[in-house]
């Protein structure tokens, strides 16, 4: 996880080893969602640094549990 300070504010980044973390599966499913459009798309920082912002995370998070009580 990685805090960085921005124009707008701080923004908070996650990993792939935080959301495999976050969710109880596999890194490879946490990048198998993204490439699926089944998780917001990532940021790339630079090189070698993807990061996903966590109000987007939490955002998706919100609608998955508006469809998971609808369902």
């Amino acid at each position: 996880m990685a805090e960085i300070e921005t124009k707008r504010g701080r923004v908070l980044y996650l990993r792939d080893v935080d959301l495999a973390e976050r969710f109880g599966v596999s890194r490879a499913t946490v990048w198998r969602w993204s490439h699926n459009a089944r998780l917001p798309s990532p940021v790339r920082l630079g090189p070698g640094c993807t990061r996903w912002r966590s109000t987007e995370i939490e955002a998706w998070e919100r609608t998955r549990e508006v469809l998971h009580e609808e369902g």
